[in-house]
Formats: structure tokens, sequence, C-alpha cells
């Protein structure tokens, strides 16, 4: 067994300690399963393209800026903002 193989044959028994088997196999609890179907409801919503189902999910003093070469751009200022772009109400 050469140094690289050794070394590597190391990281991956490392690696494969760090796993605890019965934390993937656990049920979530009743916090994690809503968290998890709020955040499923919201990603639905985002591939619905409406814009007030999309804001249900957002506080009232949400800022969205719709991509990362937008960065320079200022952000929505609010929610009725996200909803109604313009101010068209």
């Amino acid at each position: 067994m050469n140094r690289r193989s050794l070394i590597t044959a190391g990281g991956m028994a490392a690696l494969a300690a760090s796993f605890e088997p019965d934390t993937w196999t656990q049920p979530a609890s009743d916090l994690e399963t809503r968290n998890i179907d709020v955040v499923t409801a919201m990603c639905a919503s985002w591939k619905s393209g409406d814009a007030e189902k999309i804001a249900s999910f957002v506080t009232d003093d949400f800022r969205f800026r719709g991509s990362a070469e937008r960065m320079e751009a200022p952000p929505t200022r609010d929610r009725q903002a996200f909803i109604h772009p313009g101010g068209e109400v």
C-alpha cells in the first residue's frame, strides 16, 4: 500500500464514521414535518408564478431581487410591491 492509498483509506474511514445511521432512519418530528411541508409549498408557489401565492410565505417587510445579476438594482421594498410591481393595485 502506498502513501496515497493509505491517506485515501483513512479519509474514507473518517468520513464513514461521521455518519450516524440512526439519524437517517429516524422519522421527522412534528415540527420538522411541518417545516418540510411549508418549504415544499413555498417551492411549489414559485413554480406557479403566482405572486400572491408566493407572497403568502413572506413577511410584510420582505425584500426581493430577482437574480444575482441584479445585485446593484434596488430590491422591491415590501410584500405589496412584490405582488403589484409598479404600484398596480
